[in-house]
């Protein structure tokens, strides 16, 4: 497979990505799309009705916007006129693994640029103080947007159709014992494991060799020393969202250890010390 590595280019108003750097996959390795598939569109529509109210709140427009005939494989979240946008590339859509639940998944990620809160790339810029770390987008991603997405969905008949671990059960179950909940944790859980196999054929593709893929039971124990604002390492990512699936504190969006701060726990919820440092 032949892939070409640029570094990503930011315009003066894109400042939160989904990678850190752009592939460019032959043709072969992308599906032939000539528009963006029908079940993106729904979810998008969801997506803008349950969350656009809170962007405007907060003084913007919300809006996911997709070039096709790009064929960079990325995401990014930028604000434009007050206008903040979401925008899926074409490379990224089409690539041959791209699936509903990643697509979800990394709405979510993009939604957690602006609205994701503490800790901020650029806390003390202007301009850029908006920006949510790639760690917490990460996190927030899940704690919050995938559980929102899915509150009223029948999720139950969903998990029906999947291979569910142990493992995510009893996690999910450490957190909850209201079943409906349970399910809603099951379902993000099931999709942050699908975006972490996303992140590690990617990630595969740029070193040019297989690398060990992310597990739910094989997470990052490295500890940062100051809080990691560009994009953490795949299973570093896979470890940001099962955490946040697994938050029950997931109507709130607090600051620094609130958010499940028991890190003792088996299953603590928390923001992992790999990217984020208390």
């Amino acid at each position: 497979m032949k892939i070409l590595l640029l570094l990503f280019y930011f315009s003066t108003s894109a400042y939160g990505s989904f990678i850190g750097q752009d592939i460019f996959l032959d043709q072969d390795e992308m599906k032939p799309l000539k528009s963006v598939p029908l079940d993106y569109q729904v979810i998008v529509s969801d997506f803008i009705q349950k969350f656009s109210g809170e962007v405007l709140a907060r003084g913007g427009e919300l809006k996911v916007e997709f070039d096709l005939k790009n064929s960079r494989v990325n995401a990014f979240a930028s604000r434009d006129m007050g206008k903040w946008k979401i925008t899926f590339l074409g490379g990224l859509i089409k690539h041959s693994k791209m699936n509903s639940e990643v697509f979800t998944a990394i709405l979510c990620h993009e939604l957690g640029h602006h609205i994701g809160g503490a800790p901020y790339k650029f806390p003390d810029d202007e301009v850029r103080s908006w920006v949510s770390v790639e760690g917490q987008s990460d996190y927030y991603a899940s704690n919050i947007c995938l559980k929102r997405i899915f509150e009223f969905q029948d999720n139950q008949s969903f998990l029906k159709a999947i291979k569910i671990s142990p493992f995510m059960k009893e996690a999910c179950e450490a957190h909850t014992s209201n079943e409906s909940e349970k399910y809603i944790c099951l379902r993000s859980t099931y999709i942050s494991r699908e975006l972490g196999l996303f992140l590690a054929t990617l990630g595969q593709g740029r070193r040019g060799r297989r690398g060990r893929i992310p597990r739910f039971d094989t997470p990052d124990t490295s500890q940062v020393s100051s809080t990691t604002i560009q994009h953490p390492k795949a299973q570093c990512r896979l470890d940001s969202y099962f955490q946040g699936s697994i938050c029950e504190q997931y109507y709130f969006r607090l600051p620094n250890e609130q958010n499940c701060p028991q890190r003792e726990l088996k299953y603590s919820g928390s923001r992992p010390l790999c990217w984020y440092a208390p």
